[in-house]
């Protein structure tokens, strides 16, 4: 039983720290928003370089050059933005 207190305790505090913000909290929020934006972003236009017709007018060698350039910084950034929270 004591156990499954600690759990309760546990969990409603992680509970109040989520939902007592202050302006700086709703900044970093913000920001950690705009960079799994990104993130999907970066990764979208991946997959459209290198798995769609979208850019057919660009070459293929070239659009797979793109896509994974825009793959890997899209990787990179999840890594920061995994790395700062």
């Amino acid at each position: 039983m004591k156990k499954r207190r600690s759990f309760v305790l546990e969990f409603s505090s992680l509970l109040f720290n989520i939902f007592d913000m202050t302006l700086k909290d709703n900044k970093l929020n913000f920001k950690l928003m705009w960079g799994v934006f990104m993130v999907v972003i970066y990764l979208g236009m991946a997959f459209l370089f290198v798995f769609t017709n979208l850019f057919a007018n660009i070459s293929l060698t070239f659009r797979i050059i793109f896509g994974v350039i825009f793959f890997i910084y899209g990787v990179f950034r999840a890594w920061t933005i995994w790395k700062s929270i």
